[in-house]
């Protein structure tokens, strides 16, 4: 089975939708309220990773370095 996710700002659109849906007879409708996403900011994100780069010896500009290198720019700050 297949599953798939449409999110529809207008609810009077949306209930026209999920309406149409139920009368076909191979489309199960599981109907969520209101889909809220839990969005962190950067330096939550960041935080989360802290632990990743404990005992390593590295910058943020070696970081950077790798990042653009594997995109194929060349680093001029050096």
């Amino acid at each position: 089975m297949k599953s798939i996710v449409i999110r529809i700002e207008e609810d009077e659109k949306a209930n026209d939708l999920i309406r149409f849906l139920k009368d076909i007879n191979y489309i199960d409708v599981e109907e969520e309220n209101d889909l809220s996403i839990n969005h962190e900011t950067d330096f939550e994100s960041l935080g989360r990773l802290a632990g990743l780069w404990r005992g390593r010896d590295i910058t943020l500009s070696d970081l950077r370095k790798g990042a653009w290198a594997n995109r194929g720019v060349k680093d001029d700050t050096a």
